[in-house]
Formats: C-alpha cells, sequence, structure tokens
C-alpha cells in the first residue's frame, strides 16, 4: 500500500493511518507511545481533524512498519 502526502490523495490518508496501524496489531496508545504524543494526537491524524508534520509521518511510518519515500508516500506490503 502507497500512502501519497501529496494534492487530492492526502485526503484519503487518514483512513490508510488506522488502516496501516491496526495492520501493525498497534493501538493508538502504542502509536502514540512511540511518538512520544498523547493518544489524542493520534486520534485527529487518523480523523484528518490535523496533520503529522513530515518528521512526525515518517516516526509513524517506522512504528507502523511502513516506509517513507522521498514524496511523502509510505509504502507497506502488509497493508490493503
Amino acid at each position: 500500500m502507497t500512502l501519497a502526502a501529496a494534492s487530492g490523495a492526502a485526503r484519503a490518508i487518514p483512513g490508510q493511518l488506522a488502516a496501516a496501524r491496526k495492520s501493525a496489531g498497534m493501538s493508538q496508545d502504542q502509536v502514540a507511545a512511540a511518538l512520544g504524543v498523547a493518544r489524542e494526537t493520534v486520534s485527529r491524524w487518523e480523523r484528518g481533524t490535523t496533520s503529522p508534520t513530515l518528521t512526525e509521518f515518517a516516526c509513524w511510518a517506522a512504528a507502523v512498519g511502513c516506509r517513507v519515500g522521498v514524496t511523502g508516500s509510505v509504502t507497506s506490503k502488509d497493508v490493503a
């Protein structure tokens, strides 16, 4: 799965963030702890209320086992 962080595709990212987290078998609390943010912050990212910075996005991807590409996309073979 590729998550594109550009243009119209950015609107699809919140749901894909949640799907990737769930695919990794992680709770919002676990992702939040790995990133050093509040669980509410992870919830806001997944709902699309707020957006992570590029650094937070890269840390989130590492926490759930994804890779961030040069274009800001996240790729994971395990996320459908």
